[in-house]
């Protein structure tokens, strides 16, 4: 597994198969950016890394040459972004099974090649029956849950579809959506969301890695707590910052974004939230002071950095600040107490909250877009509803148990 799994987050927000997953590539750059200011090494499947289109257009062009955006493949050569993949195959024979099981978006032989040249020296290797085991187990439990729930209404067909998940000597997730196509359109759409919740925390999970999610997704893979209901927030800073603004991290170079990690601001903040999840108290103070030196420095560095219309964009969006929170609280059970700090970013552009999540203590890092009509607010709402059903607090046997705090819309 990895080298230093604790100051590693799992980035599932590349996940293709979530149907809410980032259709633009601007979009998830500026959330890979956003989430690499606040942990030291990002991590992702090779499933995802291979066969996600969106990820690959940053990297990759169509005609086999580093894209427009090929400063992260710097972030693969250094090890600030990691590839997970199955031990004991390079991506290319990950590439040639998955094209042979007709996986859907499996990508070039050429762009699989790329990445054996670019990440293997920080590649990082998990044991693939461990990982297909643990995917299993808790595909049946989880819906085995719903079907032990009478409130469920679940579709009839939810218990053979359960039976099969059972019956696999091995689940993958590519046969199970294979399979899917045979029942009805309400079952097939259950099934993938409930199993699709697993095959996201699958691999973290093996690897005692925090993740990084939207609440917004549908195959989100946290256990939810109503957080919002039993804690009182207490506001440490707010100030304007417009390079938190998600088109602005579209454009920031990663030479910026590793400049401002050498500082002793960003040493300071990642200082203070390791803390938080070894489960010690954080200097709020020093806290707050990094957060707003880092933030500063990094809109000088971004300009210095960028060229042609990039800096020209860049510059336009000095005054068009967003809104950016500092925030605080704690939650004491019998058997715990929750410490949560959070940045919250208010402005648009990302439909989504972006959240870096520590065990059993959430740092929260959220962009939130404003939901403006009854229609949008009422479908937000529903999703919060059926996630919180879905996810309700269950046993950790088997499960490295996460927590985020739920982002409400504004």
């Amino acid at each position: 597994m990895g080298d230093e799994p604790g100051r590693s987050v799992y980035f599932s927000q590349v996940e293709p198969h979530d149907p809410g997953a980032f259709t633009r590539g601007v979009d998830l750059r500026a959330s890979l950016l956003l989430h690499l200011l606040f942990t030291p090494r990002i991590v992702i499947g090779d499933a995802q890394a291979l066969n996600n289109p969106v990820f690959r257009a940053l990297l990759w062009d169509t005609t086999g040459e580093p894209g427009p955006r090929s400063d992260l493949a710097s972030l693969l050569a250094e090890g600030e972004l990691v590839i997970a993949k199955r031990e004991g195959r390079t991506l290319e024979q990950i590439q040639t099974d998955h094209e042979a099981r007709r996986v859907h978006g499996v990508p070039p032989r050429e762009f699989a090649r790329f990445l054996d040249e670019v990440a293997t020296p920080h590649l990082w290797e998990w044991d693939e029956t461990e990982v297909a085991d643990q995917f299993k187990v808790n595909s049946v439990r989880r819906l085995d849950e719903v079907l032990a729930d009478d409130e469920s209404g679940y579709p009839e067909d939810l218990r053979s579809a359960r039976d099969w998940v059972a019956s696999r000597e091995q689940l993958k997730y590519n046969d199970l959506r294979q399979h899917l196509t045979t029942y009805d359109e309400r079952t097939a759409a259950l099934v993938d969301q409930l199993v699709g919740i697993e095959y996201t925390r699958s691999l973290p999970n093996a690897m005692q890695t925090p993740m990084a999610d939207s609440s917004t997704s549908r195959c989100s893979p946290f256990t939810y707590l109503s957080l919002n209901d039993q804690l009182e927030q207490s506001q440490v800073r707010e100030l304007p910052c417009w390079i938190l603004r998600p088109e602005a991290l579209a454009k920031l170079p990663v030479a910026a974004l590793r400049e401002a990690a050498q500082l002793q601001a960003s040493k300071e903040v990642m200082t203070q939230l390791g803390r938080i999840e070894v489960g010690l108290e954080p200097d709020i103070t020093r806290f707050e002071a990094g957060v707003v030196e880092l933030v500063e420095r990094l809109e000088a560095s971004a300009l210095d950095f960028a060229n042609g219309r990039d800096a020209d964009a860049l510059a336009e969006l000095r005054d068009r600040p967003a809104k950016l929170r500092l925030w605080k609280s704690a939650r004491n059970t019998a058997a715990t107490t929750f410490s949560c700090l959070g940045i919250d970013v208010f402005t648009g552009g990302i439909p989504s909250s972006l959240s870096l999540i520590a065990q059993l203590v959430t740092f929260g890092a959220s962009v939130k877009q404003e939901v403006t009509d009854d229609r949008s607010r009422a479908r937000a709402e529903d999703n919060r509803r059926r996630e919180l059903k879905i996810n309700a607090d269950r046993s950790s046997d088997g499960i490295v148990k996460r927590i985020v705090l739920p982002v409400s819309g504004q």
